[in-house]
């Protein structure tokens, strides 16, 4: 979260296309996440199929853990690859 600019040269989103379509909801949520964060324009179609999942998954984050609907990281990821 620090640097994504690093994992760019490794080509990072091309490997986390795959995890998106996982069955396991945590590897979903954290795909979905980590595209977000890494803005990978490649990911938006995968993306946008998450934004009704409504699975429930905790998240750490900001000192705090929060339960969140994987959905809702599908759409911030989404936003996110807006800016």
């Amino acid at each position: 979260q620090v640097r994504p600019q690093l994992l760019h040269k490794w080509q990072a989103c091309l490997y986390l296309l795959p995890y998106l379509d996982s069955e396991d909801s945590i590897v979903r949520a954290l795909a979905a996440r980590a595209t977000g964060i890494l803005h990978c324009d490649n990911a938006v179609a995968s993306i946008s199929k998450l934004t009704n999942d409504a699975t429930l998954f905790n998240l750490y984050e900001d000192n705090q853990l929060k339960q969140v609907q994987i959905g809702d990281l599908a759409q911030k990821a989404l936003a996110d690859l807006d800016q």
